[in-house]
């Protein structure tokens, strides 16, 4: 997956966390992070971001 992406570095944590939330059926995920890398599937949210 990571390959796939083109993630590396430390962006291979944030790869981690997005697949075991998506696998265990999150939608999305909020994280305030701004590069965080998410997968198709799974939105990442900032939760204080203006709406």
């Amino acid at each position: 997956m990571a390959a796939g992406l083109d993630v590396t570095g430390t962006r291979v944590f944030d790869l981690q966390i997005a697949l075991t939330a998506f696998d265990n059926g999150a939608a999305e995920i909020w994280t305030r992070d701004r590069g965080f890398r998410s997968v198709p599937g799974l939105t990442a949210i900032d939760p204080l971001a203006a709406p």
